[in-house]
């Protein structure tokens, strides 16, 4: 089993939380909460025991890693043996 931390802070419809993965800023109210994080863009509704929650930001990609990296070339000729 292992422990984690979070601490959340609020004022009115605005929370922000720290945890081990970042700091994470969310609003809403009645059940519908918009929260912008480490992880990503979420939206959320809950209503009755019953909730949904989706992504609503596209995965970033990282242009730099997802390039092959180049193949250093050998020489295609040799030097004359003297």
């Amino acid at each position: 089993m292992s422990f984690g931390f979070r601490k959340s802070f609020s004022s009115g419809p605005f929370r922000m939380t720290f945890s081990k993965s970042g700091i994470s800023l969310s609003a809403g109210a009645g059940g519908t909460r918009l929260t912008a994080g480490p992880r990503g863009t979420h939206v959320s509704f809950s209503k009755g025991g019953f909730s949904y929650r989706t992504r609503v930001d596209t995965p970033g990609r990282n242009p730099i890693a997802s390039q092959p990296t180049p193949r250093q070339q050998e020489p295609t000729e040799r030097p004359a043996r003297q």
